[in-house]
C-alpha cells in the first residue's frame, strides 16, 4: 500500500440532477496532481450525501495504491453534535488480508455534497497518511 506524501485536498465538488438521478463529480489533489471521481445514483433521501461520498471514494482509489485491497463506503449520516449539524461517514478498507473500519466527521455546510466529501477525507487522510 502506498503511503500518502501529503494530505489529499478537496478542490471541487459538483452535483447535477437529471430527472430522478444524481451525478457527482469530485476533484481531489495530492501532491499537485488532480484526480476526479464520479458517481451516479437514483435521487432519494440523502442521495446527495451518498453520491458525493461515493465519488470521493472513487477518486481516492486512483490516488492510493491499495493493490489487492479495496475501499468501500458503508454509511453516510447527518447528525447533531453540540447543537451543530454534522456529516459522518463509515468506510471499509481491506488491506493485506485484513479489514479496517475508518470513520470521518465534518461540520455540515450549506453544500451537503461537499460536506460528505470532506467527511470521507477526514477518515482517509488520518489513516492513509499514517500507514
Amino acid at each position: 500500500m502506498q503511503r500518502l506524501q501529503r494530505r489529499v485536498r478537496l478542490t471541487d465538488c459538483h452535483l447535477d440532477r437529471a430527472g430522478s438521478r444524481l451525478r457527482a463529480q469530485v476533484r481531489l489533489e495530492e501532491g499537485g496532481e488532480p484526480v476526479t471521481g464520479a458517481a451516479e445514483r437514483p435521487d432519494g433521501p440523502d442521495a446527495d450525501l451518498w453520491c458525493a461520498a461515493e465519488a470521493t471514494v472513487a477518486a481516492l482509489r486512483q490516488i492510493v495504491d491499495l493493490g489487492t485491497a479495496g475501499l468501500a463506503l458503508k454509511d453516510v449520516v447527518t447528525l447533531e453534535i453540540s447543537d451543530g449539524p454534522g456529516v459522518a461517514v463509515a468506510l471499509q478498507a481491506d488491506l493485506n488480508g485484513g479489514r479496517r473500519r475508518l470513520f470521518g466527521l465534518t461540520q455540515a455546510e450549506a453544500d451537503r455534497a461537499r460536506s460528505a466529501a470532506k467527511a470521507v477525507l477526514s477518515a482517509t487522510n488520518r489513516f492513509f497518511g499514517s500507514c
